[in-house]
């Protein structure tokens, strides 16, 4: 146990990393190896991917370590480019420049790409030899399995248009702004691209475009990538161009993109008409990021985020002052950017609703309060759109998961900047009451299990932000739910979530009765196994009187009519170990209900009886020994 505790607490490993990485970088790379040489130098490769795949989950314990494991690696890049720049004809090992470079993309893979790009070099010098290097008509800079070399070259030289100094020193006398179209046309000449490289030229031309030097060229791409989209509509180029603007909103300062943000707005908005790249996931979700930033850079800077109210360390409450901006200084495009971010949430793809659901968010943080709460109302109200002509929850289609979960995942990023008022709280809980048993089956499974994760992210969210006042007179009706969802669902990662949410609750309000009992039988490691959860947990929780019947005709109206084989197995088994605990009133209860599923026409609420009869007649052989007194009551219960 020592020894996995210090793995996982340091980088162990790094004495055995950096020797062999130096081994590795020693091998000349204007040298063409023979069989054997290659195959080592491949398998050193490949065990120092391995070394770092193993820390992936914790990659922050290289972080002291990455300054003297990257430079080396970077500096022989360099190197590297400097000579082919000087020297365009000489020999070169192809597969040597391939491991080197596919090194540096596994650091990026590992701790991504804005933490490793500060240990390359930036050097005002560097633009002309990674400039003139990736415009080479060179075999290796060509070949289409030398990507890992083209995407670092391109990083870096995004990096070193960061350098606050004025391009036109490159330029040739008669020649003025030659430098800067040479690192346009570069940049948009790997925008087509379906790999790394596009990402990378994205990133090199809106540093171009945030330059001060060049801050007028951004105006010409805009005109450029609206003729490229609205008449060739290529997915690729699209994606990369929405990717320029996503980087150039986020970054840029205000003034230079200032008269650019209703262009873009207005462009990004018109792709909702072209059909061939609306239907790609990252179009759309880039479509999202770039709609909230322009939305963000309208609105004035936040100047108190989470103004409503908020808690001190010691858990208690804190008022914080309104913003000063007024509904009439609003501009109009939000209403028309919220209701694109609104639509959104109800898209098909999880990483398009989640990033509408931040969005929506984040905008309502710079709004006034009276405009804020109108969103939070528009938010809830997607609850219903499918809920309307559905008698119960298990009626809704199931086209109804990507609104509910869209729905679910807003609330909760509003919740945690606190933009939940007192009075949308009936309403929420009420919804999220029904989502977290949000499981409708389609077909041989069911759908839902992302509903009722994201409804248990929003019942956390509301635990760190509301106050107990607030809560209080929802909190047996939640602990009820979280308690039942943590012990019963199917999925575990759902019962480790309605775990985290009913602890957070505990930890942060006191309200839960009986919390920190129970949360000691419900915890995360009690419910990751589904038979301790049914079996042990269940029975534990279900010993305080606040829990029992709710459990009771969870197990009753949810477990025995599951559709799959195996929770109604064990939904009958754990209906027993309830039932000992007061065999007289539980087990009556019980019978009441487990009766009518024998006439019912559906096959799976016909076994959950028969298994459910089974386990009672199993309760009462253990729960009373004399068989006369046993036999008398059971006829009373069936009768």
């Amino acid at each position: 146990m020592a020894d996995e505790e210090s793995f996982f607490t340091a980088f162990n490993r790094y004495k055995e990393f950096s020797e062999l990485q130096a081994e590795f970088l020693s091998v000349d790379l204007f040298a063409v190896p023979n069989a054997e040489e290659e195959r080592v130098e491949e398998q050193q490769y490949k065990k120092l991917c391995l070394i770092l795949d193993e820390y992936q989950e914790q990659s922050y314990l290289l972080d002291p370590y990455l300054d003297q494991l990257i430079q080396p690696v970077v500096e022989r890049v360099k190197y590297f480019t400097r000579t082919v720049v000087a020297e365009p004809g000489r020999t070169v090992s192809h597969s040597r420049v391939q491991f080197l470079t596919l090194l540096i993309y596994h650091y990026v893979k590992f701790r991504g790409h804005k933490t490793i790009v500060r240990f390359f070099p930036h050097e005002i010098d560097d633009l002309g030899v990674a400039l003139n290097y990736l415009r080479l008509e060179d075999e290796i800079v060509r070949s289409q399995y030398q990507w890992a070399l083209r995407y670092v070259v391109l990083l870096w030289l995004s990096l070193i248009c960061k350098i606050p100094f004025n391009l036109s020193q490159f330029d040739e006398p008669d020649s003025v702004g030659q430098t800067a179209a040479a690192i346009e046309s570069l940049g948009k000449q790997y925008l087509d691209r379906a790999g790394l490289e596009r990402e990378g030229a994205a990133l090199l031309l809106s540093r171009l475009y945030m330059r001060k030097d060049t801050e007028s060229e951004f105006g010409a791409f805009m005109n450029w990538a609206s003729v490229h989209i609205q008449s060739r509509g290529e997915v690729l180029v699209t994606i990369g161009i929405l990717q320029v603007f996503s980087e150039v909103l986020k970054a840029s300062p205000l003034d230079r993109i200032r008269d650019e943000l209703p262009k873009i707005l207005a462009l990004v908005t018109s792709m909702d008409h072209i059909k061939s790249p609306n239907s790609n996931t990252m179009i759309r979700k880039y479509k999202v990021k770039i709609v909230s930033r322009v939305g963000l850079r309208m609105l004035p800077p936040n100047p108190n985020a989470g103004r409503r109210k908020g808690k001190t360390l010691t858990g208690e409450e804190a008022e914080t002052h309104e913003t000063g901006l007024l509904e009439s200084d609003v501009p109009e495009e939000i209403e028309q950017i919220l209701e694109e971010l609104l639509q959104s949430l109800e898209d098909k793809d999880t990483v398009v609703r989640y990033s509408a659901a931040k969005a929506i968010a984040r905008i309502t943080e710079h709004l006034p309060s009276s405009f804020s709460s109108q969103i939070v109302d528009s938010v809830l109200a997607l609850f219903a759109v499918h809920s309307i002509t559905a008698a119960a929850l298990y009626d809704v289609p199931a086209i109804a998961e990507y609104t509910w979960h869209g729905v679910c995942l807003a609330c909760a990023e509003l919740a945690r900047r606190n933009q939940i008022t007192d009075s949308h709280m009936p309403d929420l809980v009420e919804w999220l009451s029904k989502a977290l048993y949000f499981d409708i089956r389609k077909g041989s499974h069911s759908v839902g299990s992302n509903v009722r994760d994201a409804a248990a992210y929003v019942l956390w969210a509301l635990a760190r932000t509301q106050n107990a006042a607030t809560l209080r007179p929802h909190a047996t009706d939640l602990a009820n739910r979280l308690a039942s969802v943590a012990i019963y669902d199917r999925e575990i990662h759902i019962r480790r979530a309605a775990s985290a949410a009913y602890q957070e609750h505990v930890g942060r309000t006191s309200l839960f009765p009986h919390g920190i009992d129970v949360l000691a039988k419900t915890d995360f490691y009690s419910v990751s196994i589904r038979r301790n959860a049914f079996l042990v947990a269940a029975p534990g929780v279900a010993k305080h009187p606040e829990y029992r019947e709710f459990l009771l005709n969870h197990v009753l109206n949810v477990v025995l009519r599951h559709w799959n084989v195996s929770m109604r197995e064990l939904g009958s088994q754990s209906l027993r170990n309830l039932c000992l605990i007061d065999l007289e009133d539980m087990a009556s209860k019980a019978l009441q209900k487990v009766i009518p599923l024998l006439e019912s026409i559906d096959p799976a609420d016909v076994h959950g009886g028969l298994i459910a009869l089974t386990e009672l007649g199993l309760a009462f052989q253990t729960g009373i020994q004399d068989l006369g007194l046993r036999n008398e009551k059971l006829r009373d219960h069936v009768a």
